[in-house]
């Protein structure tokens, strides 16, 4: 089977959109690019919107082994392991980046997306979350106030 209508755009449309489908793809976007595409996919999300999106967010011993055969010398300070020298990445060596959680949420939260299922992954000692939700179909600035006669 070969595909002739795929069209690879540069830029995100702008254009509303009522669900955002991402799985293993953001763990290839180096987070700092990351963030900024994904608030600007949640700015494109329709009011009841919903989103599928697959993150990485750490990795366990096996995980960070097959990851990090590029560091060649690391230091550990009793609580943080820091990388004193990096080989240089062969050329085309997919990388896989971890996500702040909090700072997803946060995304998450500013976009009105309040409720999120979120599933535990482990492909390999890569860990990830899958997470579902919806934008709320309304969304209000100050709560509803009743109004009428205490």
């Amino acid at each position: 089977m070969v595909c002739s209508d795929i069209e690879y755009l540069l830029d995100i449309p702008d254009e509303k959109v009522d669900r955002i489908n991402s799985i293993i793809v953001f763990q290839n976007i180096h987070p700092e690019i990351g963030f900024r595409l994904l608030r600007d996919l949640l700015d494109r999300l329709n009011l009841g919107g919903g989103i599928s999106i697959q993150l990485s967010i750490f990795k366990d011993t096996s995980g960070f082994n097959m990851s990090s055969g590029h560091l060649q010398f690391v230091s550990w300070d009793g609580g943080r392991l820091k990388s004193l020298l990096e080989a240089p990445h062969a050329h085309g060596t997919m990388l896989m980046y971890d996500y702040d959680l909090n700072r997803v949420m946060a995304l998450l939260h500013e976009a009105g997306i309040n409720r999120v299922d979120l599933e535990h992954t482990n492909h390999g000692g890569f860990h990830g979350v899958m997470m579902l939700g919806r934008k709320a179909q309304s969304i209000s600035v100050f709560p509803t106030l009743p109004t009428g006669p205490a």
